[in-house]
């Protein structure tokens, strides 16, 4: 139940193979590989500004009602 270490963009470009290195800068505007990875990082979003705060809506995984929605919608596809 530790929190999970994000590794520093230098750590990540050891652990990566050549070729993983070769794509990601390939249409980079950065050839720096730390660099790039570190714009990445940067843009990380807070789980907080994900979640909903209403507490009346409960979100679960077993009931997914948002997928196959125009199946549903259709009646092509029974709830």
């Amino acid at each position: 139940m530790d929190p999970i270490r994000i590794p520093t963009p230098e750590q990540l470009e050891v652990l990566m193979p050549a070729a993983a290195k070769k794509d990601l800068l390939e249409w980079s505007p950065v050839q720096d590989l730390p660099s790039y990875l570190g714009m990445v990082v940067v843009r990380e979003i807070p789980l907080k500004s994900a979640l909903n705060l209403n507490p009346e809506i409960e979100i679960t995984d077993d009931a997914p009602l948002n997928e196959y929605y125009l199946l549903r919608q259709l009646g092509l596809l029974s709830r």
